[in-house]
């Protein structure tokens, strides 16, 4: 796992100009964290579910590839302003 993590890390180091060595692996732990807490509030027990549907409870509605697609460019532009 460390071995695969290191080598996509690298991957990401190329691919993303602004990686400094070593952010590659860690910018995929990050995103590794991101999904599982999207996740974790995307996919909401049936009676929450049942809630959502009230006006006043449709905040704690989250689309996870919505909240995802954004939450990561977010991440990516912030480490391209500043390292980490």
């Amino acid at each position: 796992l460390l071995i695969r993590l290191a080598h996509t890390g690298a991957l990401l180091e190329r691919a993303l100009g602004f990686l400094q060595p070593g952010e590659g692996a860690h910018l995929l732990m990050q995103l590794e964290a991101l999904v599982i807490g999207l996740r974790h509030l995307a996919d909401a027990a049936p009676v929450v579910r049942q809630l959502m549907t009230l006006e006043e409870m449709r905040a704690f509605d989250v689309d996870f590839d919505t909240e995802f697609r954004q939450l990561a460019l977010a991440m990516l532009r912030g480490m391209k302003g500043s390292p980490i």
